[in-house]
């Protein structure tokens, strides 16, 4: 196996991870459904972020798990040495904040528009926008709490496109 400062390709950082004892679960597979046409192009252009967050991120364990003090000295040492892998991984994690923030703030756009166009639709997108807010403790939860979460996140958010769908 490559060093960690040889792995240069994001065809890499996986398989270089899981040889470390990296572990990766994708939690779901396939497309969204359509979107309805009256969407405004504004709102249809931050979907992605909610298909990227279902479709192209894991759930990502390192071989740390609640050692939070040994994971940071790790990533700081891996920043150092391979800046991309860490970015990589920064990118594809379902558990970090950078990740879902920008899905709770497209759910929130999207049903703040249905609301100002007094659309039927809007209490539904507002109900499920509300239940996939992340909790205001979510950085000192444990482990097994955040992948709750964003196993419901999944849930919330497939559930809050398909309700854009056409009638």
């Amino acid at each position: 196996m490559k060093d960690l400062a040889d792995v240069a390709h994001e065809s890499e950082f996986r398989e270089y991870l899981e040889y470390c004892g990296w572990r990766f679960e994708q939690s779901r597979e396939g497309q969204l459904p359509p979107i309805r046409d009256d969407l405004p192009d504004l709102y249809r252009d931050i979907i992605p972020t909610l298909r990227d967050y279902l479709f192209d991120s894991f759930l990502i364990f390192d071989p740390f798990g609640e050692d939070n003090h040994t994971r940071r000295a790790a990533s700081t040492y891996a920043q150092e040495i391979n800046p991309r892998l860490t970015e990589w991984v920064d990118q594809h994690s379902k558990l970090r904040s950078n990740r879902i923030f920008p899905c709770i703030t497209a759910m929130f756009a999207i049903a703040e528009y249905f609301t100002e166009i007094a659309d039927p639709l809007a209490e539904t997108l507002t109900q499920i926008r509300d239940q996939a807010m992340t909790p205001p403790n979510y950085s000192t939860m444990p482990l097994s709490e955040k992948i709750s979460y964003v196993q419901k996140l999944d849930d919330h958010i497939l559930g809050f496109v398909s309700a854009l769908s056409p009638p």
